[in-house]
């Protein structure tokens, strides 16, 4: 059996939750979609809104391996967020 998503930490059961809500709706994201829906998540069962100083996300593809998003490219996600809601 294989997962879309997954969570760990003290609020797990909601974080699954709101993944599991947002994935019931399109489970197929592209990259883009899926650091978007993270952010979501945290803001969501946080209660909290970020700033790009407050998170840090790495991603790993099969052509990069591993990489650490810069403040630069964690606002451009941040902004589409916010004009989506809008």
């Amino acid at each position: 059996m294989g997962y879309k998503a997954t969570t760990a930490g003290a609020k797990h059961q909601e974080a699954l939750n709101h993944l599991e809500k947002k994935l019931k709706k399109d489970p197929e994201l592209n990259q883009e979609e899926t650091i978007e829906l993270a952010i979501m998540t945290l803001s969501n069962v946080l209660s909290m809104d970020f700033k790009p100083k407050d998170l840090e996300i790495g991603i790993v593809t099969k052509t990069e391996r591993f990489k650490i998003m810069t403040e630069q490219e964690i606002e451009a996600h941040l902004t589409r967020i916010i004009e989506r809601s809008d």
